[in-house]
């Protein structure tokens, strides 16, 4: 199984794929990926939407007042314009639409 897991972490699976087709814990192969890196390969241990998502996890969210602290005059009227219910409502209305 050692050998698998090798062979699919330099082939740039995930950890999480490569424990899943070998049945080893995420552990095991975290502490195989950590000898191959120390042997000088590089590994994908996150695909980018699970770092991405990790990383949005782990942002420092800080508040409202806080972004509203940092607009301009005009930036603060473009927002209020977008609803008048309340500034997280305002802020949602944009991110939405933005999507």
């Amino acid at each position: 199984m050692n050998d698998q897991a090798r062979a699919l972490l330099l082939e740039k699976q995930t950890y999480g794929d490569v424990a899943a087709a070998t049945g080893l814990s995420r552990q095991q192969v975290g502490a195989i990926a950590s000898r191959l890196r120390r042997q000088g390969y590089e590994l994908l241990d996150w695909t980018p939407e699970q770092k991405r998502r990790r990383l949005i996890s782990i942002m420092p969210k800080g508040s409202v007042a806080n972004i509203l602290s940092g607009l301009s005059d005009a930036e603060l009227k473009a927002l209020s314009e977008r609803s008048l219910v309340s500034w997280e409502d305002a802020i949602r209305k944009v991110i939405q639409d933005h999507d």
